[in-house]
């Protein structure tokens, strides 16, 4: 699962799909990446800025890259990255 705040993903949200975009005019938004099962490792980066799933990232003017790195346990390692370019106008 995938939210950033009340905003919509474009395209709909879906484990395959890797590219998002979402426009925004808060300065802020609470941010929040789950894996399905609750056992993966998730890293959120708003830029470089790491952001913990659940808190607030802050939005500047133009466009904001989120990266949002899955990562499963076990050996194999699976890992999933996906990113939103969120618009602050």
């Amino acid at each position: 699962m995938l939210t950033i705040g009340a905003l919509i993903l474009t395209p709909t949200f879906s484990a395959g799909q890797v590219l998002y975009t979402a426009a925004t005019t808060s300065a802020t938004d609470i941010t929040t990446a789950e894996s399905p099962e609750g056992t993966a490792t998730v890293v959120i980066l708003n830029g470089a800025t790491p952001v913990a799933s659940g808190d607030p990232a802050t939005w500047s003017e133009g466009v904001n890259e989120v990266t949002i790195t899955v990562t499963m346990p076990g050996a194999g390692g699976e890992v999933g990255v996906y990113r939103v370019d969120v618009t602050k106008t």
